[in-house]
């Protein structure tokens, strides 16, 4: 049996020169006066979340939870919340089409029509002030949310109207985007729980594009992120911040789309997948120091790729957030290695968002030092056909004995003087972060970071040789190997 604690947007008078680094909303957690039945995952099978605009105000009941009778245990006693009657033009139609497509890689309706009494729905009422339900001034939201951060299928949030011009300001100054994201994380609290969106551990980025943060340094629409994230409010959960509780919920860190998955399934999105364009050198150039393009998404790019004759070359971290979100499309620049072998090469950007969805640029074909003869001229392992020096596919899988990156289907061979083999870059501590019956553990090289690799039987540090250029011809001389310094192994959880 779990418990109920209120999860709620505190305002802090937040206004557009106040946005800075953090947003000024703030977590109050109080007890409720009674509990749930622990659900498992995936326990939710047919997910409705009804958008209430109450027309005419929203009639709102004490007692448990249950969005089918607008009974909410937030309140004490019946109480009324009134219509929102400061709507733009054309504004709720933008509100209502953002939250669905925050929605839409889970298998749950959203809609602005109540469902029929007979399913089971979360519901969020739009409109009012805190006040007009006995919470205190300043409440921007609030949820009920189940402890460990189970599911409340049923249950009753709200998003206060009188805060919406704060909502805009804490998101980049767009009204449709503030309140787009109040109501995703209140409702998001009914399914996955407590807890916010701090950082995102593999990147130390800001976790300002999810809609489960508090943070305001970056605006526009923000949808629930692919990537595992350290929670907290306005610091690392755990740590002091001054402003709230900040209290670790789940764990201390939670990957917010995985777990939606979990609680509904996977939906179909409607965001297309990003655009991609290689805008130099032009075709038929020669290839010089760099390539550019542009790449740009509606949900965000998350990284692109850099591929010379169907090889995977380098890879750019996606743009960062902005006030108004990610610039779109964002130019991408790739620096070309000076000892690439002359070749006929042809050039492929690959655009990817944080779902995986991704695009393949038009291939755009240039010269360096004019097509190759033989694979003598070429790089270690590439063969030479019609003027292109190029490796085949990599066969080899995580743990597998390697000499050179791009024999590993991970483009990563890395090890010791004695072994390398082929790896890839996992999380410490984090639960399966190397492939299952891989015998790899996960060896720290930096803090959030790691790689997978044989276990340590004395659990110390060690330097781990790797073939950093495995693409520099034999002619050229020995392989360089860089050194990496791992720090003390932390085994999986």
């Amino acid at each position: 049996m779990s418990g109920l604690v209120v999860s709620a947007m505190l305002l802090g008078g937040a206004s557009t020169a106040s946005a800075e680094n953090e947003s000024k909303l703030k977590l109050m957690t109080v007890p409720l006066p009674y509990e749930l039945p622990d659900r498992p995952a995936g326990a939710i099978t047919s997910g409705k979340i009804f958008l209430n605009l109450c027309p005419g105000g929203c009639t709102v009941r004490p007692g448990m939870d249950d969005a089918t009778t607008d009974t909410s245990s937030l309140v004490t006693q019946v109480k009324n919340l009134p219509e929102y009657t400061g709507w733009q033009t054309g504004e709720w139609a933008q509100v209502l089409e953002c939250v669905k497509e925050v929605y839409s890689p889970y298998a749950v309706v959203v809609t602005d029509v109540r469902p029929p009494s007979t399913d089971s729905y979360a519901e969020i009422m739009i409109g009012g002030s805190p006040q007009d339900i006995g919470l205190p001034q300043g409440v921007g939201g609030v949820a009920s949310v189940v402890p460990g951060c189970g599911a409340n299928p049923k249950g009753v949030s709200f998003a206060f109207t009188s805060a919406i011009n704060i909502f805009a300001a804490e998101a980049g100054g767009s009204r449709v985007h503030g309140l787009c994201w109040i109501i995703a994380q209140e409702t998001a609290h009914n399914f996955i729980g407590a807890g916010h969106a701090y950082e995102f551990i593999e990147d130390g980025r800001s976790a300002c594009n999810d809609p489960m943060t508090y943070r305001a340094d970056c605006g526009g629409q923000k949808f629930f992120r692919n990537k595992v994230a350290r929670e907290g409010d306005f610091a690392p959960c755990g740590m002091p911040d001054g402003q709230s509780n900040n209290l670790c919920y789940c764990g201390g860190q939670r990957n917010a789309h995985q777990k939606m998955l979990e609680v509904f399934g996977a939906g179909q999105t409607t965001i297309a997948p990003p655009t991609v364009m290689v805008n130099f050198p032009a075709a038929g150039a020669s290839l010089g120091a760099t390539v550019t393009g542009l790449a740009g998404s509606k949900r965000g790019v998350e990284r692109v790729e850099m591929y010379l004759n169907g090889w995977k070359w380098d890879t750019k971290p996606g743009a960062l957030f902005g006030r108004t979100g990610q610039m779109n499309p964002s130019s991408y620049q790739f620096a070309v290695p000076g000892n690439l072998p002359n070749s006929t090469y042809d050039i492929v950007l690959k655009a990817y968002d944080d779902l995986g969805a991704n695009t393949s640029s038009a291939t755009v074909t240039v010269n360096k030092g004019g097509p190759c003869t033989s694979a003598e001229a070429c790089a270690k392992g590439q063969k030479c056909e019609n003027g292109r020096c190029f490796w085949d596919q990599p066969t080899a899988e995580i743990g597998e004995d390697c000499t050179y990156n791009e024999f590993c289907k991970s483009n990563m061979c890395q090890g010791t003087a004695e072994q390398q083999i082929c790896t890839q870059k996992c999380i410490p501590g984090t639960t399966d972060s190397c492939p299952t019956d891989s015998g790899l553990e996960c060896l720290e090289t930096g803090p959030g970071q790691g790689i997978c690799f044989l276990p340590e039987d004395g659990g110390g540090c060690c330097s781990v040789g790797r073939d950093s250029n495995g693409w520099i011809p034999g002619a050229l001389g020995a392989l360089a190997f860089g050194v990496i310094v791992l720090r003390p192994r932390r085994k999986r959880a």
